[in-house]
């Protein structure tokens, strides 16, 4: 010791080898382990005592202290590969990318755990409120202590010139859209669309001129679709205009007859009478035996197409 209020590094090495000796033992044995109980004296009866994980939360709280004091990434590898994976100084020293051909290497190798060992020893032992040394305390509630639970202020980094390695917080800016480029091209693709080219016509035409797409090599109709979405469906064709009514037989009769007789064929005339809506005897559509059976149904009328004296 160099001063009679400084501590010896060796108490610091003490309390992380004896933190470290507790870690490796609740690692040992596994499910095997007997079950650690937490009571509580203000609970109900039938509820005093609940299942912990006092190991699983030791070994959790020692690495993430770890993980927090050691800034240095070399010294956390050190840390993990030689304290947690039990790897010998040769093959840290591998890992590390340091120098292991000779005696002195060994040395300063020892000589980096030594600093990590001190540095966690005081951590461990100075961690509020709960600190992790000893460790049976941490897993035993001792009773007369007093724990302050209060949040510990931590001060603001700051630089070396006292400015603030965060700049404070202002209002957040208005977001500015900047106009897409690519939108010239897009309104290019539904008009030729609108036009009626098929999607296949319009990759050729837009790879042949080198106008490429923004994420692929050439274009293709599954990308050219969703820019143009759908085609609109094709107009409803115009009804046309029937000359008679359609709920009279006579006249439906009357116009099949004037066809037939100005050589239109049964058939024909089914499909002209199923486009004028006109009611079908059975079903949707006309068809040529409908159409045979009007025109015997309604015979001719007398004296109607009789020729002039």
């Amino acid at each position: 010791m160099s001063a009679p209020q400084q501590t010896c590094d060796c108490v610091w090495r003490g309390v992380f080898r004896e933190v470290m000796t507790k870690v490796r033992q609740c690692a040992e044995g596994g499910y095997l382990q007997p079950i650690i109980m937490n009571g509580s004296s203000g609970a109900p009866r039938y509820r005093r005592s609940s299942h912990v994980r006092k190991r699983e939360e030791f070994a959790a709280d020692v690495y993430l202290t770890a993980v927090r004091t050691l800034t240095d990434p070399t010294e956390l590898n050190l840390f993990k590969y030689h304290y947690l994976y039990g790897a010998d100084w040769k093959l840290c020293c591998k890992r590390l990318g340091l120098p292991y051909q000779e005696n002195k290497h060994r040395k300063l190798f020892f000589d980096r755990c030594y600093r990590v060992e001190q540095k966690l020893g005081k951590v461990f032992l100075e961690l509020k409120p709960f600190t992790l040394w000893p460790p049976d305390e941490y897993f035993h509630v001792v009773a007369g202590r007093s724990v302050d639970i209060r949040p510990i202020p931590i001060p603001e980094a700051r630089h070396r010139n006292g400015v603030p390695l965060r700049p404070p917080l202002g209002p957040r800016p208005v977001p500015v859209f900047a106009p897409d480029s690519f939108e010239d091209v897009k309104q290019e693709i539904r008009a030729a669309f609108a036009q009626g080219q098929t999607l296949a016509a319009i990759c050729n035409d837009l790879n042949r001129r080198g106008v490429l797409p923004k994420q692929a090599s050439r274009w293709h109709p599954a990308g050219v679709f969703r820019i143009t979405g759908p085609r609109a469906p094709a107009p409803a064709p115009a009804v046309t205009p029937v000359p008679f009514d359609i709920g009279d037989g006579a006249a439906v009769a009357r116009h099949a007859r004037n066809g037939f007789g100005a050589g239109r064929s049964l058939d024909f005339l089914a499909a002209e009478l199923t486009r004028m809506n006109v009611p079908a005897p059975k079903g949707n559509e006309w068809r040529g035996r409908d159409v045979r059976n009007l025109l015997l149904t309604h015979p001719r009328e007398p004296g109607r197409f009789k020729r002039a004296a």
